[in-house]
């Protein structure tokens, strides 16, 4: 058969759900586990139709799922909510935990699972739902690595041979890279399905012939010898990859994901919503930048996440400096990224983000994103108030993580004065325009990122 001929007329169901199981499976290790969880268990739109069921094949990584849990108590809205541990018999092998899941949907008289597994990040809440409307028995979206990826890593396979291992496939690169986009018909895909309860008792996961880490190639064979596998490359990205191994050693793992999860970082995680749409791809829609003082651009960017954990991963480190690198600094403790580990993440973010930022911003006077420095300072009440600062380079971004218990203020050439909180991204030519004052808080303690640019 010519998988390549399978392009399938779209026409949406009446979009109900009645019952969900939705099951994630932790089989391998997975970076940014406790917010992909945490993702996971927050399609809302479910409500009270959804039953939660997480399997943890892993040891070390129980203390993840049972901080989950714990966090997690008196606040589910669902029909039901099942946890399975590495200890528990269920999680031995794939087909225990496929027959749970079954068994599951049966209690609970459902009539749709949803499974997905740990490595794969719905990235919004419409991902699902647009499953659901087709009304079809078995359907997996398209899961990607990066949206502007000129060779992407996804989750199917344009065509199979005979026992339904990969093949090369005609329209394949079309399909993957969304140049053409729709509802198609695919003979395997992998990580994320949507399977109609009824049609579960002719399918399976569990063949004599393969072993259990081939259980997703079995059934996608069972699937094409009773229909149709759908598959939809939506023009949005729904749902990414979480990519990489998580280092345990490392006890709080930001930036330096940032390389290998690019769009799970913009999308989700660190960004809020509307402006992770001020780089490039849905610029129109964005949630308009302030600008308070001659040349400096306010954008309220990131996440109460990312200041979180940014926060906790410098107030646990041990090699603040009360000088740094340009005079005037000496009256700061700071803290080099270089010393928290996340140095070759913060270049990759600085010249993926910048350069469009600037380019809007600033035109004529690009920057290429380059840091020249990148580092956190911090300032108490008993900080004594800086002199006026210029930044080491073209270009200087700050980002509040902490504002001390009332106003914190930032000074633009002693008379533009900025209130910035949390998550706020100052960006403002250095040594052009703008010379810089930090005025300590009345209590508590000032935290900001500066990084200069050239």
């Amino acid at each position: 058969k010519q998988w390549y001929q399978r392009r399938v007329a779209i026409t949406a169901g009446n979009g109900t759900t009645d019952v969900m199981v939705t099951a994630l499976f932790i089989k391998e290790d997975t970076p940014l586990l406790d917010m992909a969880i945490d993702r996971f268990q927050s399609l809302v739109w479910l409500s009270k139709k959804r039953v939660i069921v997480i399997f943890n094949r892993l040891k070390h990584r129980d203390h993840v799922i049972n901080e989950f849990v714990e966090g997690y108590k008196g606040k589910t809205r669902q029909m039901g909510f099942r946890v399975y541990n590495s200890s528990s018999p269920e999680v031995k092998s794939d087909r225990a935990m496929y027959d749970t899941v079954n068994k599951t949907c049966v209690e609970f008289n459902c009539t749709w699972i949803w499974h997905q597994d740990s490595n794969v990040l719905a990235v919004n809440n419409e991902g699902i739902r647009k499953l659901v409307l087709f009304n079809v028995s078995v359907i997996a979206p398209l899961v990607v690595n990066d949206l502007n990826d000129a060779d992407p890593t996804v989750n199917f396979w344009g065509d199979t041979v005979a026992n339904g291992f990969y093949k090369r496939s005609p329209d394949y690169k079309d399909l993957s890279q969304r140049q053409t986009s729709g509802l198609f018909v695919v003979p395997y895909a992998s990580g994320a399905y949507l399977v109609k309860a009824e049609v579960m008792k002719d399918l399976t996961f569990f063949h004599s012939s393969y072993n259990d880490r081939n259980s997703d190639i079995v059934f996608c064979n069972s699937i094409r010898k009773s229909g149709h596998l759908y598959f939809f490359n939506s023009d949005s990205a729904d749902f990414v990859f979480l990519n990489g191994r998580t280092d345990e050693t490392v006890p709080y793992p930001l930036m330096e994901h940032f390389p290998d999860n690019k769009i799970a970082f913009y999308l989700s995680f660190y960004m809020k919503w509307d402006h992770h749409r001020q780089r490039d791809w849905d610029y129109t829609k964005a949630t308009p930048v302030q600008n308070p003082c001659e040349d400096v651009y306010v954008l309220e960017l990131f996440s109460e996440k990312f200041t979180q954990v940014m926060k906790e991963a410098a107030s646990h480190s041990g090699k603040w400096a009360s000088r740094s690198w340009t005079e005037g600094w000496n009256v700061l403790e700071t803290l080099a990224f270089k010393d928290l580990g996340y140095e070759k993440g913060w270049e990759m973010f600085s010249t993926d983000y910048l350069p469009t930022i600037t380019h809007r911003k600033f035109a004529g006077y690009e920057s290429e994103g380059n840091p020249l420095q990148a580092f956190v300072m911090r300032m108490s009440n008993s900080s004594l108030a800086t002199e006026a600062l210029e930044g080491n380079g073209v270009y200087t971004v700050l980002i509040s993580l902490a504002e001390g218990d009332g106003e914190s203020n930032v000074y633009f050439n002693d008379h533009c004065k900025v209130s910035v909180k949390p998550g706020d991204f100052l960006i403002f030519p250095s040594r052009l325009t703008n010379r810089v004052r930090f005025v300590p808080p009345k209590s508590g303690e000032v935290m900001n990122i500066i990084s200069f640019y050239k």
